[in-house]
């Protein structure tokens, strides 16, 4: 393993226990004032789409970003893992169409819409993550998905959702790993767009 992936091994176990830690009501806040946050954003007034997760044990919480999305008229879209190397994001209209999927994580189900992107429809996607940096790199839960789904899709603007604790001096990265554009705590927007 090379010194890199020690690095963002050690930096994940060391915010995993960080992050178990948080009390559920402090997570809740968060996610209130993210949301708030995220709503004021240019990028995400202008989308067409957002692109969000399912948060699972403690991840910054997206839930009202997603109620609020949807009651603005917005399509929103939520990831499933359709091997171990791919994932996709399938239009979601309520927590209804999700059931667990990968790792029991909530996913869309079978037969939802499979969101295609198109540069002429504009996408805002709220990126989870264990840790980030105010340069846009983040680490991720080691699989490289969002990674390998950015890529491919370099134009989708990207929103690194997380607590403000979460945030540290310098990720290390490699030649795979994706920046963020902009990443968004319970604080603040750090503005990254490069």
């Amino acid at each position: 393993m090379s010194d890199i992936r020690i690095e963002k091994t050690n930096i994940r176990k060391d915010m995993i226990k960080k992050r178990s830690s948080m009390d559920r009501e402090f997570i809740a806040e968060s996610g209130k004032q993210i949301a708030k946050l995220v709503l004021s954003m240019e990028d995400y007034k202008k989308s067409d789409i957002v692109l969000m997760y399912y948060p699972v044990r403690n991840e910054a919480n997206v839930r009202d970003l997603f109620e609020i999305s949807l009651n603005m008229g917005k399509k929103v879209a939520m990831p499933r893992v359709l091997n171990k190397c791919d994932m996709e994001f399938y239009v979601t209209e309520s927590w209804e169409d999700l059931a667990p999927g990968y790792m029991d994580i909530y996913e869309p189900r079978e037969g939802l819409s499979l969101y295609t992107y198109k540069p002429d429809i504009k996408a805002f996607m709220a990126v989870p993550g264990v840790a980030f940096d105010k340069k846009g790199g983040r680490i991720g839960m080691g699989r490289g998905y969002y990674d390998r789904y950015l890529k491919k899709y370099p134009y989708i603007k990207t929103c690194g959702v997380c607590m403000e604790y979460q945030l540290i001096d310098k990720i290390p990265m490699e030649k795979n790993d994706i920046y963020i554009n902009y990443i968004v705590t319970e604080k603040k927007i750090y503005d990254i767009l490069m």
